[in-house]
């Protein structure tokens, strides 16, 4: 059953908020908005953006001499990013995910497998105040060529 994110407005029509009907999905709400975003782009779209995508941050692993999450080479172990301040994930592995809508959608399209292994080694960093924002190296860098 397809289900949508919470609504922005609250007069959108579409989602369970504006049709009173009960919450589908026990996601994220992050990821529920990637799944609709999904649905906007569409399979051709996602996969040669993360053709794009995975050219910049193997750019960015070779540049840095990146590894894995307790091998970082010399990529910066904070960035600074719209005044706040990050922190690179140094837990091998680790469960976190990049919170840019674009990146989501890469996850949520991805194989378990490829989950479970290619992004839990990602380089990924935290919002030092409350842990609650992350981005990965690309996209904090901004070297993200789409």
């Amino acid at each position: 059953m397809p289900f949508s994110a919470p609504c922005f407005s609250g007069q959108c029509s579409f989602c369970p908020e504006c049709c009173k009907s009960s919450k589908i999905s026990d996601e994220p709400e992050i990821l529920q908005r990637a799944n609709d975003l999904s649905k906007f782009l569409g399979k051709d779209k996602i996969s040669h953006e993360n053709d794009s995508y995975n050219n910049s941050l193997k750019k960015l692993i070779n540049k840095y001499d990146y590894r894995n999450p307790s091998d970082q080479g010399f990529l910066p172990n904070f960035q600074y990013h719209q005044d706040d301040r990050y922190k690179l994930i140094q837990d091998n592995p680790h469960d976190a995910v990049c919170d840019d809508p674009l990146c989501s959608v890469f996850f949520i399209n991805s194989h378990d497998s490829i989950k479970t292994f290619h992004y839990t080694m990602l380089p990924i960093y935290t919002r030092v105040k409350d842990n609650q924002h992350q981005l990965c190296a690309v996209c904090i860098q901004n070297e993200i060529s789409f």
